[in-house]
């Protein structure tokens, strides 16, 4: 049995390169779990969706500020 893939997405639509990885992940056998923090549109049939904030508050998440980019989530991407 394949292990389960977890994703991160925080809110918006899937492009087609996001919607293509987690449909080869499917087709692969694997069950995927996309867990968003808003509206997710464009997902494909048969990935889970979940809330993330059931895993960490929004809100508690680990942002910080760049040079003309305001509270980017990169670091927290890999919580």
């Amino acid at each position: 049995m394949l292990p389960d893939i977890h994703t991160l997405w925080i809110e918006g639509p899937l492009s087609n390169l996001e919607r293509i990885c987690l449909a080869s992940m499917l087709k692969q056998g694997h069950t995927v779990y996309l867990h968003t923090y808003g509206e997710v549109t464009n997902v494909p049939a048969g990935v889970i969706m979940k809330d993330a904030a059931d895993l960490l508050e929004f809100d508690a998440s680990y942002t910080h500020t760049k040079k003309n980019r305001a509270n980017n989530i990169n670091l927290f991407s890999d919580y």
